[in-house]
C-alpha cells in the first residue's frame, strides 16, 4: 500500500532541494525550526533537479492534498485541497482506481525533471521520509497529533469555500432548470 510522508521529514527535505530558499506556503509551519530559511549545500540526492512537482500525502495533514512545486530556486509546499471523502459510491469516475485502497485517493505523485539526475538516490531520499511500518499502523488519530505543516484554520477556510462553491453551483443549476420549465 502507498505510505505517506512524515510531515516534519517532508518539510526538511523540501528545504534541501537545490535552492537558495524554500517557502512553506502561508507561513503556517507549527515548528519554527522546520521552517528555517537557512540552507546548506543541496542534498546530493537532488543534484541535477531543475523542476519537481506533484501532490503528496502527509501524515499530520492527512485529509489535505499538498502540492509540491519546485522550479529553479523557488520551492513551495502548499495545501491544494481535500482528498476525497466517504461514501466512495459518490466519487467521480476518475477515482474508480482508488475505491479499494485503504485510504482512498491519498497518494504520492511526484515528477522530477532535470539533467544528470540520480533517480535511485532521489527515490531513496523520498523513501527515507515516508512513515515507517510502525508509524503507519498508528493511523490518522495519532498522525493528527504530529507536527502540522499547515494551520487548521486554512483547512476550515478551504472547506467553507468548497461549501460556498457547491451551494452556488446548486443555486445556478436550479435557476437553469426553472428557466427551462417556463
Amino acid at each position: 500500500p502507498d505510505r505517506l510522508f512524515d510531515g516534519a521529514r517532508l518539510a526538511m527535505t523540501a528545504q534541501q532541494l537545490p535552492v537558495s530558499s524554500a517557502s512553506l506556503a502561508f507561513g503556517a509551519v507549527d515548528d519554527p525550526a522546520a521552517a528555517s530559511s537557512v540552507k546548506g549545500a543541496p542534498t546530493p540526492a537532488f543534484t541535477g533537479v531543475l523542476r519537481s512537482k506533484g501532490f503528496v500525502w502527509s501524515a499530520s495533514d492527512h485529509s489535505v492534498s499538498l502540492e509540491w512545486s519546485q522550479a529553479g530556486i523557488n520551492t513551495s509546499l502548499s495545501p491544494k485541497g481535500l482528498w476525497l471523502k466517504e461514501p466512495r459510491s459518490q466519487w467521480p469516475a476518475w477515482a474508480e482506481q482508488y475505491k479499494e485502497a485503504t485510504y482512498g485517493d491519498r497518494r504520492q505523485e511526484l515528477v522530477f525533471i532535470g539533467k544528470d539526475m540520480d533517480e535511485a538516490r532521489i527515490r531513496k531520499k523520498l523513501d527515507d521520509i515516508l512513515v515507517n511500518e510502525d508509524e503507519f499502523i498508528l493511523g490518522p488519530e495519532v498522525w493528527n497529533g504530529w507536527m502540522r505543516l499547515f494551520q487548521q484554520q486554512w483547512i476550515e477556510l478551504y472547506q467553507e469555500s468548497q461549501k460556498a462553491e457547491l451551494n452556488h453551483a446548486q443555486h445556478h443549476q436550479q435557476q437553469q432548470q426553472q428557466q427551462h420549465h417556463h
